[in-house]
C-alpha cells in the first residue's frame, strides 16, 4: 500500500469542545489522500473517547492514547514516529484547515524540491469561531529583514522566510506549517526538554538550516484563541530565553551555520529589539506615559546599531545593499 501524501498528527489534551471539528475539516480536505493521527496526551475529559469514535468513523484516522499528560512537543514526537508520509502537518487540537489547505501546501513542496517547508497565512477565530480579525498587541512585522539601517516587512509576493525572520518572530505555527518528512528526520525533532512555548521555533529553525522555507499568503487556517488554551499560560519571554541560549550554545553545527545563528542573533539585538522599543515609545507618548517613552526611546537608541548589516541576512540584499530602509 503506498504511503499518503500527508500525515495529519494532531496533539490533543482536555479538547473535547473542539476536536471534533478540526478533524472534519482535515475529513473535508480537497485533497484526499492523507492520514491523521490523534495523540491523546492523557486528557482528562473526553477527548479520548471522542478520538476513538473519530478513529472508527473513518479508518483514515487512528487515535493513541498516551497514559500521562507529558507535553505536546512529546505528543508530536510521538504522532511523528507513528505516520508514514510524504509531509506532515502538526495541527492542533483547536485548529480548522479551510478545505484547500492540503491541496495548495503539497502542490508547493512538489513544484519546489529543495524546500523543506511551506507555511500559509491565518485567521483568527474565538472559541465559537467567530472571526477575532487582527490579533490584538501582535507585533506588526510578521516576516522582518534588515534594510541597511533599519527593518522592513517581506511583501506577501516574496514568498522566502529567512533564518532570520524565523530567529526573532517565529511567525509560523505547526498547524500553519506543511512539512517535508524527509526534512524532518533529518532534525533533532520536537525537543520536549525545551518546554512549550518556542519549542516549534526550534524545529523550524533546525529546518531552516536544511533547506527553504517558503510563506504562502492565503489563508487556509483558521487559529482559535480561547481562554483555556495553554499558549495562554506561558512566560514567552522566559521561553525566548531558553531557545536564544541553547542556539548560540548549539553543538553540531558547522562555521557557516554557527555563522548564520550569529547574525541573526546581531539582527535581534541590533534591530529588532530596538525597533520594538521604539515603537513602544511612540505609543506610550501617544498615551502621555512621556517619562516611560523616553525609558524605551534611550533603550532603542543604545542597543541600535547603524552598522552594514551581516553579508549572511537576506533582506537588506533582496533589496539592494544601499537600501536605505
Amino acid at each position: 500500500m503506498p504511503r499518503p501524501r500527508v500525515a495529519v498528527v494532531t496533539p490533543c489534551f482536555n479538547a473535547e469542545r473542539y476536536l471534533t471539528e478540526t478533524v472534519e475539516s482535515v475529513r473535508n480536505q480537497s485533497l484526499r489522500d492523507w492520514r491523521l493521527v490523534v495523540v491523546d496526551d492523557g486528557s482528562s475529559d473526553g477527548s479520548g473517547s471522542i478520538a476513538d469514535d473519530l478513529a472508527s468513523a473513518d479508518h483514515r484516522v487512528s487515535a493513541v492514547h498516551l497514559e500521562r499528560n507529558a507535553g505536546v512537543a512529546n505528543a508530536r514526537r510521538v504522532g511523528a514516529e507513528l505516520a508514514a508520509a510524504d509531509h506532515l502537518l502538526f495541527l492542533d487540537a483547536d485548529d480548522v484547515l479551510e478545505p484547500t489547505m492540503l491541496e495548495q501546501t503539497v502542490a508547493v513542496l512538489d513544484r519546489r524540491p529543495d524546500l523543506s517547508a511551506v507555511y500559509t497565512g491565518h485567521r483568527y477565530i474565538g472559541p465559537d469561531g467567530e472571526d477575532l480579525g487582527p490579533e490584538p498587541g501582535r507585533w506588526p512585522w510578521a516576516r522582518c529583514v534588515a534594510t541597511r539601517f533599519w527593518v522592513r516587512m517581506l511583501p506577501d509576493g516574496d514568498p522566502v522566510t529567512p533564518f532570520e525572520s524565523i530567529f526573532v518572530v517565529a511567525a509560523m505555527l505547526p498547524s500553519f506549517t506543511l512539512v517535508r518528512r524527509s526534512a524532518y528526520l533529518a532534525t533533532p525533532g520536537w525537543d520536549v526538554a525545551l518546554g512549550q512555548g518556542c519549542e516549534d521555533t526550534d524545529l523550524f529553525l533546525h529546518l531552516a538550516l536544511l533547506g527553504p522555507i517558503h510563506h504562502l499568503p492565503d489563508r487556509l487556517v483558521r487559529y482559535r484563541r480561547h481562554p483555556s488554551q495553554a499558549s495562554q499560560r506561558i512566560d514567552l519571554a522566559v521561553q525566548y530565553e531558553k531557545l536564544f541560549a541553547k542556539w548560540l550554545s548549539l553543538e553540531g553545527l558547522d562555521q557557516a551555520q554557527q555563522q548564520l545563528v550569529s547574525d541573526a542573533d546581531w539582527f535581534r539585538t541590533r534591530r529588532l529589539v530596538p525597533a520594538r522599543n521604539l515603537r513602544s515609545a511612540f505609543e506610550h507618548a501617544r498615551s502621555g506615559d512621556l517619562p516611560r517613552a523616553a525609558r524605551l526611546l534611550a533603550v532603542a537608541t543604545s542597543s541600535y546599531s547603524a552598522q552594514r548589516p551581516p553579508p549572511s541576512l537576506y533582506g537588506w540584499r533582496s533589496s539592494g545593499s544601499d537600501a536605505t530602509g
